[in-house]
């Protein structure tokens, strides 16, 4: 039936309604004028040709009529013809069943596909939501603080990062995504994170456009749930761990890295992934040494509560490198804590380690603890003669004030060194020899190696001949150092445009910044501000501001110096409410005034006469945990003295010697006058 239907289809065009059909007969088909039905009795009107050239097909039966009008020819042409279309028909209907069942067989295969792809996406989901669950109660198992820990190197540490003022507050505790007011609530966060970890399987995954805007809207807490996913893979973790802390808006701080390594542990991943953790923690202790204190400080209240809550253990590379950072940060006291620690848990010690532990104690001061240390240690079998050593021990001497030990431990080293010959000139510069510092600078030059002196030897000297007021000298030291084949850095450029801009001559610091700029040295933060404070100086405020673009566009991020700047400059040229305006969009935009800033505002508001704006300052820089100082208090004591208002000025005499602020020179000529 199949075979006989096909026919009656080819020559329908009109499948709803077969019966009737009409066909017109045309010269382009060799097969329409040839084709006619045998006379039969039975079938009168089947050959039928019409006048307009149209023939009826008017049988009920489609595939009797197709039968008929194929095979109906008398002569042998129209056999062979019905031969022909017969077999033109049957392959045509061969090639549309391949296809057909071709086309059942693709569809088929891709539903199943499908289906195992959304089976284990299932499968997954629950795996990283039962992850997450797990996590999310062991996050709520008791306080971050207890009173009953064992007191460690970091109790230790932080008592002591307390008592040199730091302002350490209780570090958070364990958050869930759920919890958390400061990342994002993704609308399917589980998914994303499959996508992420499905990701990382490819090559060169750091430069796939999706992963990387996956990632940087991707909270601490799902960017720990891909690591513990691929914790066996510890390079893998590592890499991503680095390139999510500083794709991921919500990682670029300390505290939300430190979220990462605590959540990591806290997952229920098996075997634990401490050694994913350990060389995560290494790198931020690198990356640490070159922010600031107050990271540092936030990174060591983190390792004691992973430590408290979690039983986390750093292992010997995480000493070894928080060791070396501790001295960088000249944080000796801290770094004699770490080395304790360490003996009292049985790591042995190499000598590298001691060596950063005699050199923390030396940047500190502590010379003699430094000294007893390396007898101490000395028993032990090290031979501690060597240049690190002592080149440590003349850096302590020299930051305690003891030049002449300085320079009896200098002259038992065999062969010194360029740091320790540059660390003498530094402090001889700093008492007031700078005359000796030059002589030993010349006299050391033909002795030691060849690379001294070195580029920090020649900013030393050009920095203290400018302080001294002797320009002149700076300069030719710049020509004498470029003649030696010293290349100048950015810190010495930036010196000498501070020390031109000091002096008022604007037009030079400008030379030496584009000579600076030619050299290839990039300008930081401090090259700016030391320009934008000459400008200021001068009066020029505008093209301040078109420094501030340029560093913008140099991706130079200002700090609160740069607008301190700025503010002041505005009040120089009676710009107060402009003034007013700037420091408020900057507190709008994150940045923490100083007490120099509010200091800047209440003496600028002062000279401008609004007095009342000026005590909204100042009660505004006490509510904000400022301490106002003598700078603060001398502003209105002047006014009202210039203003006749003798008991407001005693009023505030009174109110800092009650605070205990000391009186300076000025208030006190400033109530003179009054009185």
């Amino acid at each position: 039936m199949a075979m006989a239907a096909a026919p009656s289809l080819f020559f329908s065009p009109n499948f709803n309604n077969p019966k009737s059909q009409l066909f017109k007969v045309t010269n382009d088909n060799p097969f329409s004028l040839k084709l006619r039905s045998r006379p039969d009795a039975s079938e009168p009107r089947r050959r039928k040709i019409c006048a307009g050239g149209f023939f009826l097909v008017s049988e009920a039966n489609p595939v009797e009529n197709s039968r008929g009008i194929v095979v109906g020819g008398g002569d042998d042409d129209d056999g062979v013809a019905g031969v022909i279309v017969s077999t033109l028909l049957f392959v045509a209907f061969v090639g549309l069943s391949i296809l057909t069942v071709g086309a059942i067989y693709i569809a088929v295969t891709d539903f199943l596909q499908k289906r195992e792809e959304e089976k284990f996406q299932k499968e997954e989901a629950a795996a990283a939501k039962k992850t997450m669950k797990k996590k999310k109660n062991n996050n709520n198992k008791g306080p971050f603080f207890r009173g009953d820990r064992p007191r460690g190197f970091g109790q230790k540490s932080l008592m002591l990062l307390r008592l040199k003022g730091f302002k350490l507050k209780p570090f958070f505790s364990f958050r869930s995504t759920s919890s958390s007011s400061s990342s994002p609530h993704l609308p399917d966060d589980d998914i994303v994170i499959i996508t992420i970890s499905a990701l990382l399987k490819k090559p060169n995954w750091e430069n796939d456009d999706k992963l990387k805007s996956l990632v940087s809207h991707s909270s601490p807490e799902s960017v720990s749930t891909v690591l513990s996913l691929h914790h066996r893979d510890i390079p893998l973790c590592l890499r991503f761990f680095k390139w999510a802390c500083r794709r991921s808006t919500y990682c670029y701080g300390i505290e939300a890295r430190i979220r990462i390594l605590n959540s990591l542990l806290a997952s229920s991943s098996t075997p634990p992934p401490f050694s994913v953790v350990h060389r995560a923690l290494v790198f931020l202790i690198n990356e640490c040494a070159d922010d600031s204190r107050d990271d540092f400080s936030k990174l060591m209240r983190g390792i004691e509560a992973m430590r408290e809550r979690l039983g986390f253990r750093m292992n010997y590379p995480c000493y070894s490198t928080l060791l070396r950072v501790l001295a960088k940060l000249d944080m000796g006291l801290i770094a004699f804590f770490v080395f304790e620690d360490m003996a009292e848990k049985g790591f042995e010690l190499s000598e590298i380690d001691y060596r950063s532990i005699v050199n923390a104690l030396c940047k500190n001061g502590f010379v003699r603890a430094s000294e007893m240390f390396v007898c101490r240690v000395s028993k032990l079998g090290f031979a501690f003669e060597d240049v690190h050593i002592l080149t440590s021990l003349v850096l302590g001497n020299c930051r305690a004030g003891e030049i002449c030990n300085a320079l009896k431990v200098f002259d038992k080293m065999s062969a010194p060194n360029s740091v320790a010959s540059t660390i003498l000139i530094h402090s001889l510069c700093q008492v007031g020899k700078l005359d000796s510092a030059l002589k030993l600078k010349d006299d050391l030059k033909g002795c030691l190696a060849p690379g001294f002196p070195s580029t920090r030897t020649y900013t030393v000297l050009i920095k203290a001949t400018a302080d001294d007021g002797s320009m002149d000298r700076a300069l030719t030291l710049l020509d004498e150092m470029s003649k030696a084949g010293c290349k100048p850095n950015a810190h010495t450029y930036t010196v000498l445009i501070d020390a031109i801009c000091r002096e008022g001559r604007i037009k030079e610091a400008n030379g030496m910044f584009r000579k600076m700029m030619k050299d290839g040295c990039v300008p930081g933060v401090v090259t700016y501000n030391a320009l934008i404070n000459g400008y200021c100086k001068e009066g020029r405020v505008l093209s301040a501001f078109e420094l501030l673009g340029l560093m913008e566009r140099k991706r130079c991020p200002p700090n609160i110096r740069t607008y301190n700047e700025l503010i002041e400059g505005l009040f120089k040229i009676d710009k107060p409410s402009e003034a007013l305006d700037l420091s408020r969009r900057v507190m709008e935009n994150g940045s923490s005034p100083t007490a120099v800033t509010f200091n800047v505002l209440i003496n600028g508001l002062c000279k401008a006469r609004q007095v009342d704006a000026a005590f909204g300052i100042l009660h505004f820089m006490k509510r904000s945990g400022v301490e106002p100082d003598q700078f603060s208090y001398t502003p209105f004591i002047d006014f009202y003295c210039k203003t006749g208002q003798t008991e407001k000025t005693g009023l505030f005499l009174g109110l800092m010697i009650k605070k205990g602020v000391p009186v300076d020179e000025a208030a006190i000529t400033a109530a003179k006058f009054s009185g």
